[in-house]
């Protein structure tokens, strides 16, 4: 599979396996060190990057949901001298052996994209999800409030640019990986293959499975480029929350707080930021879970789940 993406801001084309992970696409063909591999299951942290300007890690990310988008790793900060962020990991003594350092400095960039003078708690909040075996973390979260103080939150801001988001596939796998673009083609492509794919979006799950020897897909369908599942419609005494919309984008809505907050409370339990990012609701029921934090709310709440192929829709 081909496809662009920005890269640290330079435009940069990905020849890879469709499932092969942004993690060993940065190491192996781009030479992107910094990210590291410590778990390979999303719960470490170490090799968190920021892809469209949220925190996310790359252990679980596929090429195919690469294309058109902008990754930023720690590669990225800095130039002939270190930024005010690593200045303040150094001299506040937040780093030790440095394996988990390029995570936790790019969880704090994700944080200050959207919070110009974070809290200690957001801080705390923020960095819950890569974890450090060395520090103690009091001196990453002074590194961090440092920074800070120091205007850092006034030097960070996600461009918009405007990368091609098509992708080639060759022909065996065009007979596999499936990039509809529209909710009726992915229908349809689910009512014409007799093998029917897995339908892929966050990848919390599957990925974990795939690196334990759980799961080996045979065929994927991806559902990242379908705009009509990744929809919140309030209307009045009724909510509709679209398949592939994430934890984080449920708690962090207005409305949602508003009118059902317990689902707002499950929705932040889920994980941290890195995984709230990925994790979709439509997952979080679909996959039956043992972990999963938001059927559990939705029960409480009374909530249907419609259900939708090519002969029609049904509501359970």
């Amino acid at each position: 599979m081909k496809c662009t993406c920005r890269i640290n801001g330079i435009s940069r084309t990905i020849d890879s396996h469709p499932l092969r992970r942004l993690l060993d696409i940065l190491r192996e063909d781009f030479g992107l060190m910094g990210t590291k591999e410590g778990c390979g299951e999303g719960e470490c942290g170490a090799c968190a990057v920021i892809l469209d300007g949220r925190l996310v890690n790359s252990c679980m990310i596929p090429a195919m949901q690469l294309r058109g988008k902008s990754i930023f790793t720690i590669e990225g900060l800095g130039g002939a001298e270190p930024d005010i962020l690593q200045r303040a990991f150094v001299e506040e003594g937040a780093v030790q052996c440095g394996f988990c350092t390029p995570g936790m400095v790019m969880a704090a960039r994700a944080l200050f994209l959207q919070d110009k003078q974070p809290s200690r708690e957001k801080i705390r909040e923020s960095l819950s999800g890569n974890l450090c075996r060395c520090t103690g973390y009091e001196q990453i979260i002074r590194a961090v409030l440092r920074a800070s103080e120091e205007g850092y939150g006034a030097f960070c801001e996600q461009k918009e640019v405007h990368v091609d988001n098509s992708a080639s596939l060759d022909p065996d796998e065009r007979k596999w990986c499936f990039l509809p673009s529209s909710l009726q083609e992915a229908l349809s492509i689910l009512d014409m293959e007799e093998d029917r794919p897995i339908l892929f979006s966050g990848g919390t799950d599957i990925f974990p499975d795939m690196k334990n020897g759980k799961s080996n897909p045979r065929k994927v369908l991806d559902l990242s480029g379908i705009s009509s599942l990744q929809e919140i419609a309030l209307r009045e005494g009724e909510i509709s929350i679209s398949c592939c919309v994430t934890a984080a984008r449920i708690w962090q809505d207005d409305g949602l707080e508003r009118m059902v907050p317990v689902l707002c409370r499950a929705a932040r339990s889920v994980g941290a930021i890195a995984i709230q990012n990925r994790a979709t609701i439509g997952g979080n029921i679909a996959n039956a879970s043992a972990a999963a934090d938001i059927p559990v709310s939705l029960l409480a709440l009374d909530a249907s789940v419609t259900l939708e192929s090519v002969s029609g829709k049904t509501v359970l």
